[in-house]
């Protein structure tokens, strides 16, 4: 009813008004759109022509709702390069395969490592408390071929992010993987399995940078007293075995090298760059002068055997070294 008498008080001051000499755009403006404002109106109906008077909506508030960042991360199927390549520094050629393929099904991983916040180092846990952890939330501990797909992604990183290692480490809840997994293996070794091997992978925050490879695995005899970081998968255990490392039948073999080939390569190494100019290859009297002057004979009975000249050492496939 009110609405309804607003519009016709409207109506008889606009007719009032034209003997006053008010413009019909000036009324239109005010009168209409006191009429309408007073009944909550939003528009002037469309036939108001030129003159009509809107009224503009508020607009809606931002909205303050933020999406959960899920606790976990999914890992589609893919290929993991396991291990590292020959000549990688600090690489362990015993234990590092050479970058073998292997396919990986897809799985889901936890995205932070889980922490026991009642004990005094609330990171690391004993193997039997990290599998009860798991299996209590329907998950199992990471097989560690499955880890090294999580770390090195799709791009094959050799760490566990795709920026620079020493700001991973200096910011570890800032530190991710191409797949979204946070700090992985930066603060501590975490546990895995590896067929029937128990494996770490990553590293203390106190330990050399190079243990924090993706590929660098630490095979454990035994597992008593150690511990390490609790991080689950999900989905059915993979069939995976981590394949054997390339072995080498001859480590050794003799290296025909010039003396001046050799002084230079001293030259380039600071230890031993003061002495190369005046070095001499020894030869085998030398040596045997060596062992005379020790009280030893040189026999069969003497494990160390003497080589005649420098050496090619090829501990692994692809790693070889002047000796």
């Amino acid at each position: 009813m009110r609405c309804a008498e607003a519009r016709g008080n409207a109506v008889r001051k606009l007719d009032a008004d034209r003997g006053r000499g008010l413009s019909r755009g000036m009324r239109a403006h005010v009168l209409v759109a006191m009429a309408l404002l007073g009944c909550g109106e939003a528009s002037a109906p469309t036939d108001a022509g030129t003159d009509a008077f809107v009224v503009a909506r508020a607009p809606a508030p931002p909205s303050t709702h933020v999406a959960r960042v899920s606790s976990r991360v999914s890992i589609a199927a893919g290929t993991v390069l396991a291990g590292s390549r020959p000549g990688t520094p600090w690489r362990r050629p015993s234990v590092e395969a050479d970058l073998a393929p292997i396919d990986v099904a897809a799985f889901e991983i936890d995205r932070r490592a889980e922490s026991a916040p009642a004990r005094s180092d609330p990171a690391r846990v004993a193997l039997s408390v990290a599998e009860s952890a798991c299996s209590a939330r329907g998950a199992r501990l990471c097989d560690e071929l499955e880890w090294e797909r999580a770390c090195e992604g799709d791009e094959h990183l050799a760490w566990p992010t795709s920026g620079d290692f020493a700001d991973c480490a200096a910011h570890p809840e800032s530190c991710t993987t191409a797949s979204g997994v946070i700090a992985m293996g930066v603060t501590s070794p975490e546990w895995t399995r590896s067929g029937d091997h128990v494996v770490l992978r990553g590293a203390r925050d106190d330990q050399d940078a190079p243990l924090h490879r993706c590929d660098a695995r630490v095979v454990l005899a035994e597992t008593a007293d150690r511990e390490a970081a609790v991080r689950c998968c999900y989905g059915p255990a993979p069939a995976l075995t981590y394949p054997t490392p390339t072995r080498v039948a001859m480590p050794f073999s003799p290296l025909d090298v010039s003396r001046d080939a050799l002084r230079a390569a001293m030259r380039s190494t600071p230890e031993l760059a003061p002495w190369a100019d005046a070095f001499e290859p020894f030869d085998l009297a030398a040596a045997e002068r060596a062992y005379t002057r020790a009280d030893l004979v040189v026999d069969d009975t003497i494990r160390a055997r003497l080589a005649a000249g420098p050496l090619l050492w090829s501990p692994a496939h692809g790693e070889r070294a002047w000796l």
